[in-house]
């Protein structure tokens, strides 16, 4: 059987309570935090808190 993290990465209908779940987005919510206090110029700072995301997020030219 498939877990709720396996069914939302697929694009299935998942529970989204799912105890794994929930730790993701507060691991995530944390590190966009952490990430937005730092300033443009604190390079070493971003880099750190940007190396510990589990998923690198994609970037798009306008």
């Amino acid at each position: 059987m498939k877990t709720e993290k396996e069914k939302m990465v697929n694009g299935e209908l998942f529970i989204a309570v799912d105890p794994e779940l929930v730790k993701d987005r507060e691991n995530a919510r944390r590190l966009a935090r952490l990430y937005n206090q730092t300033t443009e110029t604190d390079e070493c700072k971003r880099n750190k808190v940007y190396s510990k995301t589990p998923h690198k997020p994609v970037f798009y030219d306008k």
